[in-house]
């Protein structure tokens, strides 16, 4: 895990080159991180890849940028209230997701040791598409 933790860094450093200029911007530095994380997912699913967890520290990166991204993003385009309500709206909705993750988990392992990949991935680009439909 704390190899895993290593890979945050690079990602901060990301964050702030894709964020400093204008032709990536924070709405298209969203959905690149989100995308890229999608079509590495979709990878290891399809080629049936072993050595994942080198490509699993890639989408950390990704992660670490959009996390960040969205943190600045969300603070731009709405007021402290509807930021604060939605915060806890996405706090309770990630403890219900996170319950029923164990089933969806179990059925997805009937696809293989990379079935969960499946599943990642589609989200991610439903996550990338809403993210590019944002104002």
């Amino acid at each position: 895990m704390f190899i895993m933790d290593l890979f945050e860094f690079p990602g901060y450093f990301l964050y702030g080159c894709l964020i400093k200029y204008k032709w990536s911007g924070r709405k298209y530095s969203l959905c690149f991180s989100i995308l890229t994380s999608g079509i590495i997912f979709l990878t290891i699913f399809i080629l049936k890849i072993k050595w994942f967890m080198i490509l699993i520290g890639i989408t950390n990166i990704n992660n670490t940028v959009m996390f960040a991204v969205i943190r600045i993003f969300t603070s731009d385009l709405y007021d402290t209230l509807i930021r604060v309500t939605t915060s806890s709206i996405y706090n309770s909705a990630s403890r219900v997701c996170g319950v029923l993750m164990v089933f969806l988990l179990v059925w997805s392992f009937k696809l293989g040791p990379v079935g969960p990949f499946l599943f990642s991935g589609i989200i991610a680009f439903i996550s990338a598409v809403s993210a590019f439909l944002m104002p």
